[in-house]
């Protein structure tokens, strides 16, 4: 099988790089910091068609019972885009400017498609995708109130494909 193992960064790679994975034809790739960068990695990885391609890196969290240094799988992901209104986030379907069953959105999430076929032992966490991390009591306050995540990935969801 062939896969693709993918960050933001080599230190987010480098305990993976010593794993043994038997048969498996494994290639790491360093796309960048931030959405655009790693779009546009995905998107050339993904043209030489792997078997597997697994998007990983360094999370925060807003919840006190994930530990720091555990591993989590983003079952479900939203993104930070729309508005700051004074006291609260509005986000794209607050703002009607999609439905929240609009494509490629469920329930106003992007779901892990292939989520019925991993096999794994780590807790599922919804996700929620930025730009840039939160550095005031206030800031972690909304997204904690309004966007409900408990993983905050720096980039994006896990992709398998």
């Amino acid at each position: 099988m062939k896969i693709d193992i993918v960050a933001a960064t080599p230190f987010e790679l480098e305990a993976l790089k010593r794993c043994h994975y038997n048969t498996h034809e494994v290639t790491f790739h360093v796309h960048g910091i931030g959405m655009m960068a790693a779009l546009f990695h995905l998107q050339k990885i993904a043209e030489k068609k792997p078997n597997l391609m697994i998007q990983c890196g360094l999370a925060g969290t807003f919840s006190p019972e994930i530990e720091i240094g555990k591993s989590v799988l983003v079952a479900e992901e939203i993104t930070d885009v729309g508005v700051e209104d004074d006291q609260q986030l509005l986000d794209l379907f607050d703002l009607n400017f999609i439905g929240i069953n609009e494509a490629p959105y469920q329930n106003g999430v992007l779901p892990c498609p292939f989520l019925s076929s991993i096999d794994t032992d780590l807790q599922q966490v919804k996700g929620l995708t930025v730009n840039c991390t939160s550095g005031s009591a206030s800031t972690i306050a909304k997204e904690s109130k309004n966007l409900a995540p408990l993983s905050k990935p720096w980039k994006g969801p896990l992709y398998i494909m």
